[in-house]
């Protein structure tokens, strides 16, 4: 397995999906957990009500970010079968630049 090009480019790929999706996530959540929590507190954002309120904030938009892995998984899944993978890959990582950029 190691011992093939191909391998690279794939494991390159999702290396860099990876660490795109987690950044634009953990950018996300904190953008909209603050701005949230500036219009229900103002200027008070330190209190624990707020801290706390934050925290409800965190899972609930996280939960946004799980819920297309549950969703797309069996079609994702039929369509590997289906297609070719390295079509498959050039699909989704093309996609993941629009949604990136439209995000």
């Amino acid at each position: 397995m190691f011992k093939e090009k191909r391998f690279y480019g794939v494991a390159f790929s999702y290396m860099l999906g990876v660490f795109n999706d987690n950044a634009f996530k953990t950018a996300v959540i904190f953008l909209v957990t603050h701005h949230l929590l500036e219009l229900r507190f103002g200027e008070n954002i330190n209190g624990s009500d707020a801290e706390a309120y934050g925290l409800e904030l965190n899972s609930e938009i996280s939960i946004y970010f799980f819920l297309p892995f549950v969703i797309f998984a069996t079609v994702a899944g039929w369509a590997c079968d289906r297609f070719s993978r390295s079509k498959i890959l050039k699909i989704s990582k093309f996609s993941e630049v629009i949604i990136m950029s439209v995000g």
